[in-house]
């Protein structure tokens, strides 16, 4: 059994995350058990932080491999600030609420959701959802709602 965990990396006050201009990609160690998605601004849209989703044997082993790509892998030569984990269940709405991820994907409309997935995985559920809220509202006229 694996656990993931999410979180975004900021830049150090006053500075974008220098990691974030890179294009995003992923390392995937499987002979150890882990793997490494790394999401920057061409994913997250900005510059602000880069999203890193670590996928290994328990919690704290996803604990110590982002402490060892803060001082010494994808951020060695970058300034790096806050650091904020992300509860990929859920998503904020346009309007700042947080929504219950696996319910809006209940709710989406099954073309727009199956051409997105083929475009933009891997990537976080944040990152998905606004991209199927601009898609829906291309095609609808109208802003998805989650109630």
């Amino acid at each position: 059994m694996t656990t993931t965990r999410t979180w975004n990396v900021y830049g150090a006050p006053g500075h974008r995350q220098r990691e974030s201009f890179n294009p995003s990609y992923t390392h995937d160690w499987k002979e150890d058990g882990i793997k490494i998605e790394v999401f920057n601004s061409d994913k997250t849209g900005t510059n602000e932080y880069t999203t890193v989703r670590i996928t290994a044997a328990d919690a704290k082993e996803c604990q110590r491999v982002l402490d060892g790509q803060i001082s010494d892998g994808i951020f060695e030569n970058s300034n790096t600030g806050w650091i904020e984990e992300v509860d990929e269940s859920k998503v904020k709405d346009e309007d700042g609420r947080e929504i219950d991820y696996d319910s809006a994907v209940a709710l989406m409309d099954d073309e727009i959701r199956e051409d997105l997935h083929d475009k933009l995985s891997p990537c976080t559920t944040q990152i998905f959802y606004d991209a199927y809220c601009k898609a829906h509202y291309a095609k609808y006229g109208e802003h998805f709602e989650v109630n």
